[in-house]
């Protein structure tokens, strides 16, 4: 799945076909490029980056959601867990023998990932620093492409979209989970309705598949946790209502044509 964010052709050992020496750090390849032309604000993502260099993004293990798409993944599938921050979610996906990539742009997190990496012996894990607006993919190769609170930490939701729907093999799925409210003081945090989110997987030439929590029943989008989820999906917005709390993230499955 690697390959050069430059040329797209494969990469191996440091070095690509357009023949540009990359570094590496930990037995992390560090293979991130700017992206202005995909409308990258530079000054942004610094600050992104310096903040999650102190603060490598955790994603729950136990995960419900993460926990559903799991039962589903095909035990081959290749996955790119983008924005991957300290890779619990992705050495969970490997441990079952799919191949894995984890790419995020601050390198704390990905060191620590691949330390455990090496303790466990997962061969079919692998992690390097990347751009989300690039990502050091190549075109086509991935099954499964994993966005799980990241897109909209990058500074441009709807460009993390479209490089990760490049990425995807005919008929592969990009999950995408984004908050709805703003929970967070990173840097370029930003919150989305639904409406957004799908208008963006429409612009990458994806088909949305599945929401948790479910879409309207005319969406014609089914729910990803059974027929339950739309009465669940009340609930929780009632108690959080009640509560006072924010509403919990949505996520999106769509499909590439293919």
């Amino acid at each position: 799945m690697l390959a050069c964010p430059e040329c797209a052709r494969p990469f191996d050992r440091g070095r690509c076909d357009c023949r540009r020496d990359w570094t590496e750090t930990g037995g992390v390849p560090d293979l991130a490029v700017n992206s202005v032309d995909r409308g990258e604000n530079l000054d942004l993502t610094a600050r992104i980056r310096a903040w999650y260099e102190e603060r490598p993004a955790q994603t729950r293990e136990d995960d419900p959601v993460v926990a559903a798409l799991l039962a589903e993944l095909a035990p081959r599938a290749r996955v790119a867990d983008l924005g991957c921050g300290a890779g619990a979610v992705a050495a969970r996906l490997a441990a079952s023998g799919r191949e894995v990539v984890g790419v995020d742009i601050a390198m704390t997190g990905l060191l620590h990932a691949e330390s455990r990496r090496r303790l466990s012996g997962c061969a079919s894990l692998s992690f390097v620093r990347g751009n989300l607006l690039r990502p050091p993919l190549a075109p086509g190769s991935v099954d499964v492409a994993l966005l799980l609170e990241s897109a909209e930490a990058c500074g441009s939701p709807e460009g993390a979209v479209a490089a990760a729907a490049e990425t995807l093999a005919p008929r592969g799925h990009l999950v995408l989970r984004f908050a709805r409210t703003i929970t967070s003081a990173a840097p370029g945090a930003t919150a989305h309705a639904a409406e957004e989110a799908l208008l963006w997987l429409a612009a990458a030439g994806l088909a949305p598949v599945g929401a948790d929590p479910a879409l309207t029943p005319l969406s014609g989008v089914r729910p990803l946790l059974g027929p339950h989820a739309v009465g669940g999906w009340l609930l929780r917005q009632l108690h959080a209502w009640r509560a006072g709390s924010a509403p919990p993230p949505q996520t999106l499955v769509a499909r590439k044509p293919g």
